[in-house]
């Protein structure tokens, strides 16, 4: 198995090659040192299942923030995501565990990182 430093690294927009929102968003989730900029700061799920995201720059989601897309896009990419990289379920657990540390759960609802990799 990879080691965590490893694990996060895999997903770096130096060795994967995926959109710029996305490489925000799983810098975010991972912990990654500022891989986009601007960087995101914090995100939420929305009551009716899409993905809004705050900047360094942005005051907060009430003043609307930005709008990422659909949770259910979330969960697809990741979980695509996951087999380009070839993780196996350990793997996939415990990238799951690193997001769930940095995800503010009361932003979140029910958005379960376990769940959008495969692992449950």
């Amino acid at each position: 198995m990879r080691t965590t430093e490893e694990l996060v690294e895999a997903f770096s927009p130096d060795k994967l090659r995926v959109s710029p929102k996305f490489s925000a968003i799983l810098c975010y989730l991972l912990g990654g040192d500022e891989w986009t900029t601007p960087s995101l700061v914090s995100l939420a799920t929305t009551s009716d299942g899409y993905l809004m995201g705050r900047d360094n720059g942005d005051r907060g989601f009430d003043t609307g923030g930005v709008f990422l897309g659909a949770v259910s896009d979330l969960n697809a990419n990741l979980a695509g995501v996951a087999d380009v990289l070839e993780l196996t379920v350990e793997e996939r657990g415990c990238v799951a565990a690193i997001m769930a540390q940095h995800l503010n759960m009361d932003n979140w609802g029910n958005w379960n990182p376990w769940a959008a990799l495969g692992v449950v």
